[in-house]
């Protein structure tokens, strides 16, 4: 998902949700996701 939102490009956003990541592990909790993404030739 990653690479095809972020290839080739400075800096990228995208969103998601529970269905993303086959499920809310917390349901009804606030969450974040943090990604290093680094493009190689």
């Amino acid at each position: 998902m990653v690479v095809g939102v972020c290839q080739k490009k400075r800096q990228c956003k995208f969103n998601t949700n529970p269905e993303t990541f086959q499920g809310d592990p917390c349901p009804g909790m606030r969450k974040y996701i943090e990604v290093a993404y680094k493009c190689r030739p």
